[in-house]
């Protein structure tokens, strides 16, 4: 797209009409056939009415200059504003800054292949720029490869998965006694949870590292989707209320943790966040095999763990979700600067 083109068009929120617009676009994508259009719609509204959503997520669009508010769009994206935390060097320590979740990029069909979506993502990165203090730290997940966003300026990092069957969960016979494990049920529980995260994130952070600090709402977020299709897909009433597990020490700081959703459509238990020492690893995973069995879910989903060696033949990269990160420092923002993502699970995923 030439120079006098990209001049013409222009990045805005999104307005009430334009987000409906957008989301008849993308329910083929992201809707079918699992849900009906008003489904879809509605599973859209419920996610964004969310505490998470209502705090980070700004819809936006790519429009012609001249009419903005017009409701054939030409491109749409998701921009969740999240807390992300850096160590680049010794010289400027621990950095907490503004941090960008990417999602939803999207293209209507009949506007594709016009560069509208390259765009609309240089036009985000402005955006980023504008309101970042001193880095850009930005995440988003590509279904379609690692090289576009890649010229972009999101660089792949590790993706694999580990996708468990929950008859595969068998302890080893000479497995030592179960420690004491405390069940997230409850809100209390899942805010001391996450601040026990945020807090040994942080403490153990190492220069190169970066991260996005997991908050109870972000879990809340995946939990209002299980939730949805929990009632949509199987017909529930009643719905799980168990969001993980975790263990204290004798001063009863919390020392491990998993943090998961229940994910009705891909029948599986989905790992959000596991921190958690190899010696309980299999406490860990029969909680989480015995949570999956009593919702009828088949298989436990987790991202880039170390799992036994007896459960290693379930586990390979992923090729799609591909965790993609951007960190530039400003004022310059040519090249990405190279930095280890810890934290890189799906509870950072949009």
């Amino acid at each position: 797209m030439n120079n006098s083109m990209n001049d013409s068009l222009i990045l805005v929120p999104v307005t009430p009409e334009q987000q409906y617009e957008a989301d008849l676009h993308t329910f083929d994508s992201w809707g079918a056939p699992h849900l009906t259009l008003e489904k879809y719609i509605e599973r859209e509204n419920c996610l964004r009415a969310t505490k998470f959503a209502q705090e980070t997520l700004t819809g936006y669009v790519l429009v012609p200059r001249t009419d903005p508010k017009t409701k054939d769009i030409l491109a749409y994206v998701e921009v969740f504003r999240r807390p992300s935390v850096l160590f680049p060097d010794n010289a400027s320590g621990i950095i907490h800054e503004k941090g960008f979740s990417i999602g939803s990029v999207y293209t209507p069909v009949k506007h594709r292949k016009k560069g509208y979506a390259a765009t609309m993502l240089a036009r985000v990165i402005e955006v980023m720029q504008a309101e970042a203090k001193s880095y850009i730290m930005s995440n988003l997940y590509s279904d379609i490869g690692p090289m576009y966003y890649a010229s972009k300026g999101w660089l792949v990092h590790r993706s694999d998965e580990a996708l468990i069957p929950v008859a595969a969960v068998i302890p080893p016979s000479d497995l030592a006694p179960c420690p004491v494990i405390y069940s997230v049920d409850s809100y209390v529980a899942l805010e001391h949870v996450a601040k026990a995260s945020q807090q040994s994130m942080e403490k153990n952070l190492k220069q190169g590292q970066v991260y996005f600090p997991l908050t109870a709402s972000c879990i809340l977020w995946f939990d209002a989707r299980s939730r949805f299709f929990a009632a949509h897909l199987r017909g529930l009433t009643s719905f799980p209320t168990c969001h993980g597990s975790y263990k204290v020490d004798a001063r009863g700081q919390v020392t491990d943790q998993v943090l998961w959703m229940h994910d009705f459509r891909g029948n599986k238990l989905v790992i959000l966040h596991w921190s958690v020492q190899p010696a309980y690893t299999w406490h860990f995973l029969e909680i989480a095999a015995k949570e999956a069995a009593k919702w009828n879910l088949e298989k436990i989903m987790l991202w880039n763990v170390e799992v036994p060696d007896a459960l290693k033949q379930f586990n390979g990269p992923r090729d799609d979700s591909l965790a993609s990160l951007m960190v530039k420092k400003l004022p310059e923002i040519n090249g990405n600067i190279a930095l280890e993502w810890i934290g890189n699970e799906k509870y950072a995923w949009i």
